[in-house]
């Protein structure tokens, strides 16, 4: 009796440790950052493209008080004053401010002509559908009203030698037994008709 409440009892705790490791994990994935931070150095700082040096430096010292790891406790804290710390060196020496903008002016019209080239491809598209569209209603009318003519042509036949006429003296485009299966209905609509 005692092996199996041993069993029983190892068991039981095996299954509450395993619970609470999985509830550990749980929250350590929950305290981690959702996705990727911005890397835009005027975004970290909170400034437009257009702020002076005046503008930038005061954002800075701002957002260094409100990021420092001795006045802020949070547990990123050191991973947001880096960052901080690396936009403004990227925006505090207009040296490198000029290459930085001139690299993301490059990617920025780079990524514009991809749209541009991406809508112009789309447009083409609607309108190579819209002509295709169109030719084939257009084929489906002339269609239409060939076999509105072949019906007509087929109705006003009254006996089988006009019928014979007319396959021979068409265009060949008319399928005999269409018109003969025409000429029978015809034929026997009468036939009903005057009874």
């Amino acid at each position: 009796m005692t092996t199996v409440s041993r069993k029983g009892t190892i068991f039981i705790v095996l299954t509450v440790l395993s619970f609470l490791l999985d509830a550990t994990t749980a929250i350590k994935f929950h305290n981690k950052p959702s996705g990727p931070k911005t890397s835009d150095p005027y975004k970290v700082l909170g400034v437009k493209r257009t702020a002076t040096d005046e503008d930038i430096q005061k954002a800075y010292r701002q957002r260094a008080k409100e990021t420092h790891p001795d006045k802020n406790p949070s547990p990123r804290a050191n991973e947001e004053f880096r960052r901080v710390t690396d936009a403004f060196e990227t925006l505090g020496d207009p040296a490198n401010r000029r290459r930085y903008d001139a690299q993301t002016n490059k990617e920025e019209q780079r990524r514009r002509r991809a749209r541009e080239q991406h809508r112009r491809r789309e447009q083409q598209k609607r309108q190579r559908e819209d002509r295709e569209r169109q030719e084939r209603q257009r084929r489906r009318m002339e269609m239409a009203d060939k076999a509105r003519a072949t019906q007509d042509r087929v109705a006003k036949i009254s006996n089988l030698e006009q019928f014979e006429r007319m396959v021979l003296d068409a265009s060949r485009k008319v399928y005999k037994t269409h018109c003969l299966m025409m000429f029978v209905s015809n034929k026997n609509a009468e036939r009903r008709g005057d009874e």
